[in-house]
């Protein structure tokens, strides 16, 4: 019982957590495109492996680097380019970052 209530905390923290890092777009939801992107970098940052533990060292210095590295990354141009990527491989619009409108990638 007490386990399961230290991964109760332990995940509600992280969604928190998740949740202050990401704010959300003033636009609208986030795309399919993004939520892929944002996961290919939560694994490229070791976050994942790090959260896939039975107890994640959230407080140890392996994990606040791991969690600098995921900012840095989703801060990034790379990141922004990886989410056009994606959409146009999934034939989603793209935002451009010149006129911040959604373009279409599906030729018919």
């Amino acid at each position: 019982m007490r386990t399961q209530q230290f991964v109760t905390l332990a995940l509600s923290l992280f969604i928190g957590t998740a949740a202050m890092a990401h704010p959300g777009h003033a636009d609208g939801p986030t795309s399919r495109a993004e939520v892929i992107a944002d996961l290919e970098i939560y694994r490229q940052s070791g976050l994942a492996e790090l959260d896939g533990r039975d107890e994640p060292p959230v407080y140890g210095a392996d994990y606040q680097a791991a969690q600098a590295r995921y900012q840095a990354l989703h801060a990034s141009p790379a990141f922004a380019m990886r989410v056009a990527r994606i959409a146009q491989q999934r034939g989603e619009a793209v935002a451009t970052a010149s006129s911040g409108a959604a373009q279409s990638t599906v030729t018919q």
